[in-house]
């Protein structure tokens, strides 16, 4: 019978053992720790270049709402140029971010900027001068669509970059599920100081996405929804309103609004728009949903509201705003025209019905504001009445539809 000794392991191959599971589980540990907070930080660093070209969407669709209604509306030149000054600073936070791989990239939004800016240029000295330059408006158009679809693209490059370098986080965290738990006491701990890295990372983007989710359809200035997020909720609302419900559309737009921007400046002016939102917040049904769609243009949705609540909603609307808002020190009138549509049911795709009801609040608000008689209520008569103005003589008809590439960003045209 052989002796115990000869089966016994020499204390040192234990000892060189130990020092090697305590060294591979030290390597690996640190490997993974570094890897992760790579991926964290190249997760986080794609999701800051999104959100910075999602803010250059929406501020190229405010320059273009602000150059549209300067064209058709007689609007301020000044707001354009503010526009413009606004993407420019944007595109030089984008130029200074730390994502050196797209260099190339943001050289090529700068240049489609300047295109973009110089064919603005030219037509607001067209106007101010009486000389229309040919095709001004088309080549800005053009610039513009330009610069908006570089945008999107970089904005789906760094999602796409942020959910690989997520991916690459969770698949580190799978390794380390399976290899840390063989390794005692110790490897627990530091399989335990991994996994807690991973999860804090892990809920640091998920954080960063919900709050990227939110400003996209979140209007900065007031904290209302902002066009993507109104479009959103009346499509949905649309779909699940059954024959037997109503939705009521209220359309507001502040008169003379932009006479307050141009005589005191856009910081009074946002604090008064700030004054108006708090004041629709407090007349607002508990199921309203009220949002801005940007300028001094705001919008209710009200489901599950007939022809008498869509009328006493907006005489609320209306008392509410009737008194003028004193904004340090400066009293300014907050009175708006408002314009109310509902909801028939009719045939055809959600999209569609959306945006025949905002076209019908939208002439209706028009009405209002033509005739000065309050809250109106749109008809087939104030359609026939449209018809029927000289083509010179209508509003501007506004059509109001989804990016067709995103479906995150909507265009006022």
């Amino acid at each position: 019978m052989p002796s115990t000794t000869s089966l016994r392991v020499p204390s040192g191959l234990v000892a060189w053992a130990l020092l090697a599971t305590v060294l591979t589980l030290v390597l690996t540990s640190t490997g993974v720790l570094y890897l992760s907070n790579q991926a964290g930080r190249s997760a986080d660093s794609a999701s800051r270049a999104a959100e910075s070209y999602r803010k250059l969407e929406v501020m190229l669709l405010q320059a273009e709402v602000a150059r549209h209604d300067l064209f058709l509306e007689g609007g301020s030149a000044t707001d354009v140029m503010y526009r413009l000054s606004r993407l420019e600073q944007r595109w030089h936070v984008i130029e200074d971010s730390d994502d050196a791989g797209h260099v190339e990239d943001v050289r090529d939004l700068g240049h489609k900027l300047a295109v973009y800016q110089t064919a603005v240029t030219e037509v607001i000295n067209g106007l101010r001068l009486e000389r229309p330059v040919p095709d001004g408006e088309a080549r800005t158009d053009a610039a513009a669509a330009n610069v908006l679809e570089h945008a999107q693209d970089q904005t789906e490059k760094h999602d796409d970059e942020a959910a690989l370098a997520l991916e690459r986080m969770r698949d580190l965290q799978q390794g380390a599920a399976k290899t840390f738990p063989v390794v005692g006491l110790l490897s627990l701990a530091m399989a335990g100081a991994c996994i807690r890295l991973l999860t804090v990372q892990r809920r640091r983007l998920a954080s960063l996405r919900e709050d990227a989710h939110n400003r996209s359809v979140t209007d900065e200035l007031t904290g209302l929804a902002n066009r993507a997020g109104l479009r959103a909720a009346l499509e949905h609302s649309l779909s699940t309103t059954s024959a037997r419900r109503s939705l009521a559309v209220m359309l507001l737009d502040l008169d003379d609004f932009k006479a307050v921007n141009d005589t005191y400046g856009h910081e009074l002016g946002d604090e008064v728009l700030r004054t108006v939102t708090t004041r629709l917040l407090s007349a607002a049904p508990p199921q309203a949903l009220v949002g801005r769609l940007g300028g001094d243009e705001f919008v209710v949705l009200l489901p599950d509201t007939d022809r008498t609540g869509a009328e006493v909603a907006a005489g609320a609307f209306h008392t509410a705003l009737s008194a003028p808002a004193v904004v340090r020190s400066v009293s300014t009138d907050t009175r708006a025209s408002i314009g109310v549509a509902l909801s028939d049911n009719a045939a055809g795709t959600r999209e569609a019905r959306a945006s025949d009801l905002l076209r019908r609040a939208d002439i209706a608000m028009y009405s209002s504001k033509t005739t000065k008689a309050g809250p109106v209520l749109w008809s087939d008569t104030l359609d026939q009445l449209v018809a029927r103005v000289p083509q010179k003589q209508k509003a501007p008809a506004r059509q109001w539809h989804a990016d067709g590439a995103t479906g995150s960003a909507l265009h006022l045209t």
